[in-house]
């Protein structure tokens, strides 16, 4: 009973942390998920295990009501969905610790608050201490970052940080039909999603440049230290060559 006391009241106490937003956007296929992997490196960075991708997952995220029943299955039934087919080691953990969680907090739980659950959960499982937490880091595939009601997503936070990866365009292009599938249906749909996300962030990118970082690929190959330094620098995070040097 008394770890799962502390269970509810560390809950409330991560919901309640002065929290940064690291936001990853792909411009293309342009190795987000490598950056991201870099990142999740840090203790100081939170980040859902690179294996789980679950797209759209705050599908509540701007909502500031409490969540009802309906709509709490529902998100439920998606992270179970997509967690077990992921085949992650620790489902039955982690849907364990998000009915308890939900069932005898006295927090609500509204989109912002739901989004955070699935962080705080990945910070119990992977013992992370709470304290050093700092930042969340976030993916375009996860969460339905240009829409219409992101912007009063990101005020939720002290200080959101945009992150776009960038390819050279050949390879890019090479990378993009490497993965076309055999069925024509589906490569048109597979290209069409492609240009619409890369399309979307791009306009995203526009109209948040003074929070948005551009980070090219062959640099990040080529003078690796001088490329994570600079990036880091944006993020106001102090760099530490065993942690990031190593990563990569």
């Amino acid at each position: 009973m008394g770890l799962e006391q502390n269970l509810i009241s560390e809950f409330s106490r991560f919901i309640k942390k002065d929290l940064d937003i690291i936001v990853i956007l792909a411009l293309g296929r342009s190795a987000s998920l490598f950056v991201e992997g870099l990142l999740d490196s840090d203790e100081i960075i939170v980040n859902r295990p690179i294996s789980l991708m679950p797209n759209n997952l705050n599908i509540f995220h701007a909502q500031k009501n409490k969540l009802t029943q309906k709509e709490m299955d529902s998100f439920r039934a998606y992270l179970y969905r997509n967690i077990s087919r992921r085949e992650f080691e620790s489902c039955d953990i982690f849907m364990d610790m998000f009915d308890y969680i939900i069932e005898n907090t006295t927090e609500k739980i509204d989109g912002l608050n739901a989004f955070k659950l699935f962080y705080f959960i990945f910070i119990q499982i992977r013992k992370i201490d709470i304290d050093k937490v700092k930042y969340i880091l976030a993916h375009q595939h996860m969460i339905d970052i240009t829409g219409d009601n992101s912007e009063d997503f990101y005020k939720n936070f002290k200080n959101h940080y945009f992150i776009f990866p960038v390819k050279n365009t050949k390879i890019q292009m090479q990378s993009l039909f490497r993965h076309i599938h055999s069925n024509l249906d589906d490569n048109i749909h597979f290209i069409y999603c492609h240009l619409y996300m890369t399309s979307m962030a791009y306009n995203f990118y526009k109209k948040n440049k003074d929070k948005s970082y551009i980070l090219y690929n062959e640099n990040l190959n080529q003078q690796p230290q001088e490329t994570i330094q600079k990036l880091l620098g944006f993020l106001n995070i102090n760099y530490d060559e065993q942690i990031y040097l190593k990563a990569t």
